[in-house]
């Protein structure tokens, strides 16, 4: 709808932001917003599509989480970033769907984080327990209940869609994520069951 306004008003030398290029930037704003949406729905249906065969691979959990902060560069800005992950820890599954949960993870934290995110493990009872933590503004009461279900957002928008790819992810490999509730910031616990990852000797 801001899409087919904004067009509408500048075709008839309208220009509700002031002046053309105003206009045309919220146009592309909205329109990167709608890309993203859409990819976010395209991964769901990829997922959930059970003739969809998996590429089984293991992948070095560190490496992955260097090359998606990478990635990310530019979006850190001054934000510390912990990372607490031994060398020799790596994950087994789909390398597509790995990338993808980590992705969305990484990126969530990032986003929502004031100055500092850390990414931490603990191994307990034969489950690899991956921390992700921010310490951005905490989950709301109103939606702490619902933030795994496709388009609950939280208090900065966003399409709602991240933390519902990560779940179906992870529950498709016997796996889950959790929130905990922490005094500041965000903490998500993700555990991993003893099939899908593996410590080798250094």
């Amino acid at each position: 709808m801001i899409i087919e306004g904004y067009t509408t008003s500048a075709k008839d030398s309208i220009y509700p932001k002031g002046d053309l290029e105003s206009s045309f930037d919220t146009i592309l704003v909205q329109t990167e917003r709608m890309k993203q949406k859409v990819a976010y729905l395209l991964t769901i249906v990829r997922l959930e599509a059970s003739s969809v065969p998996d590429d089984t691979t293991e992948i070095c959990l560190l490496s992955a989480i260097q090359h998606i902060l990478q990635l990310f560069e530019q979006k850190k800005q001054n934000k510390t970033i912990c990372i607490h992950i031994a060398k020799n820890i790596s994950l087994i599954g789909s390398k597509e769907k790995l990338h993808i949960l980590l992705e969305n993870l990484i990126s969530n934290q990032i986003k929502y984080a004031q100055s500092r995110l850390s990414i931490s493990y603990k191994i307990q009872d034969k489950t690899l327990y991956l921390y992700f933590y921010n310490d951005g503004q905490t989950i709301t009461p109103e939606i702490k209940d619902f933030i795994f279900q496709p388009f609950v957002k939280g208090y900065t928008g966003g399409t709602g869609l991240g933390l519902s790819i990560c779940r179906t992810i992870l529950q498709q490999q016997a796996c889950d994520i959790q929130w905990k509730e922490t005094k500041l910031g965000t903490l998500f616990v993700v555990e991993i069951s003893a099939n899908h990852w593996q410590c080798k000797d250094v």
